[in-house]
């Protein structure tokens, strides 16, 4: 399967309408910069790009709750930003976002509250 049909995929099985996947899955791919990849099939995609898709997949269907892990010695500078960016968006937008990272200080900056 490639980017596109995966996502297509999820969008279907989360109910999100035939009318807004395209939009979705668009919008998605230019802002995970996805848009080089998401043709190709997943298994030949590389891993960054892997890990930009999952994290899409799992926005596709506005969820109110997003459970994020991040582990401390695989974060690359372009990919903390999109995560930063994405996830203050999603708090602007009432979603609830948990993170659960090693690098307590570095996600305190970036959060309403940190325990």
């Amino acid at each position: 399967m490639t980017g596109v049909e995966t996502l297509a995929l999820f969008a279907t099985l989360n109910d999100v309408p035939r009318w807004a996947q395209r939009l979705r899955i668009d919008g998605f791919s230019a802002t995970m910069g996805l848009d080089a990849h998401v043709r190709r099939r997943v298994a030949v995609t590389p891993g960054v790009c892997r890990q930009r898709l999952h994290f899409a997949l799992s926005l596709l269907h506005d969820p109110e709750l997003l459970v994020l892990a991040r582990t401390h010695g695989r974060r690359r500078p372009v990919g903390s930003r999109l995560h930063v960016g994405i996830t203050a968006r999603l708090r602007d937008q009432r979603c609830t976002v948990v993170i659960a990272a090693h690098d307590v200080p570095d996600v305190e900056r970036h959060c309403d509250r940190a325990a």
